[in-house]
Parts: structure tokens; sequence; C-alpha cells
């Protein structure tokens, strides 16, 4: 009687910690949803145009259950900020440190797959906390990828030198170096990334010849 008591008393428990575990996955894929279904419309359209009814739409929930996993518009624009800086990172591969073309390509397949989403955020991150937030630590992200990735070349500089030589670097490797050749003169991206690897290889003979001036 005592052993039927105990299983009639731990299946209920067993049958709840499985509820309970279904219901988190379940809760998961919809904040996953809505995340998704804001970041579309945010490569669409303006910030301050996009409304949680559409986000709600596109994600296929109400309001309330948007509001229930977010509690309002900032924390889900920060959730959305947020994602859009992890699946940037997914694309960005690591680099090998001083080849100038592996450095290029990489640099452009990440460009031609978040580009026009970086661009985006900055032409918005003055109007919006958020954004500013998330793109300060993209920008010290690729900061430390190009030091990682040009360290050969920086190893050995005196200060001034070095803080010059990755100032020149974070220009030339920026998506705005992106946007030129690719958007506005229109190369592909195979002639993009040659162009991006000539700059790259005349700024660092130019260094290693006259790098103490």
């Amino acid at each position: 009687m005592d052993n039927k008591s105990e299983k009639e008393i731990a299946t209920p428990r067993k049958k709840r910690a499985y509820r309970g575990t279904v219901q988190a996955e379940v809760a998961e894929l919809t904040r996953q949803r809505i995340i998704q279904a804001g970041l579309a419309l945010f490569d669409e359209q303006w910030s301050d145009t996009i409304t949680l009814e559409q986000i709600a739409e596109q994600a296929g929930v109400t309001v309330q259950t948007l509001l229930r996993h977010f509690g309002g518009r900032e924390r889900l624009a920060d959730a959305i900020s947020q994602e859009a800086f992890r699946l940037s990172q997914q694309v960005l591969s690591e680099p090998v440190p001083g080849d100038s073309a592996s450095i290029a390509a990489i640099l452009m397949v990440y460009y031609d797959v978040s580009g026009k989403r970086i661009m985006r955020g900055l032409a918005q991150e003055q109007r919006y906390p958020h954004l500013h937030s998330i793109i300060d630590v993209a920008r010290a992200s690729h900061r430390a990828w190009i030091e990682r990735a040009f360290a050969p070349f920086l190893t050995d500089l005196e200060a001034a030198a070095r803080t010059r030589l990755l100032a020149q670097l974070f220009t030339l490797t920026g998506v705005f170096t992106w946007y030129m050749l690719r958007v506005e003169c229109a190369l592909s991206s195979a002639e993009a990334t040659l162009a991006l690897q000539e700059m790259l290889a005349s700024l660092l003979t130019f260094q290693a010849r006259d790098g103490d001036l």
C-alpha cells in the first residue's frame, strides 16, 4: 500500500516537471519569434515607425503576449539589438593574423551579410540609447578583431605609431569602406575584396617602410 502510494505521488510530479519543461521551451520559441519579427521590421523600417502591433502581427502573437515576454518597448528593442549583434558575429570568421587577402575576404563576407543592417543602426544610434550601447560593444569587438588580425604588424610598434596604425586599419576595415566599394562604386564582391586587400597591403607596406615617420 505504501509503495503504491509512493508511485501515485511520484507520477504526477514527473508529469508536472515535463509539462514545465515543454512550457519553458514554447515560451522561448515565442520569445525568439518575436525578436526575429522585430529584426525583420528593423531591416525594412526606421525604429520610430515600428509599432508593437506590427511586431506582434508579424510574430503571430498578441500584443499582450509580447508585453508578457518583454515588459515593454525598451526591453524588446534591447533584445532585438543584442540578437542583431549575435547574428553578425556568427558570420565574422577568426582572421589569419597578418594575411591581408584572407582578412579582406572575411570582412567582405561579413559586410555583405550584415553591412546594410549595421549602416541602418549607425544612422539611428544617436536617437536610441539601446542602439548606441550595442554599437559601442560592436566597435570594441571590431577593434579587438583588428588587433588579432594585424597583430604581426602591431607588436613591435611604439605606442604612438601603434595607435595611428590601429586608427587607419579601423577606418579601412569599417562598414563605410564596404559601402563605398559595394554600393557607391558598384563593385562585385570579388572586386571589392581585391580592392580592400590592395588598400590594406599598401598601408602595411608603407608602415613597414616608413613607420618611424
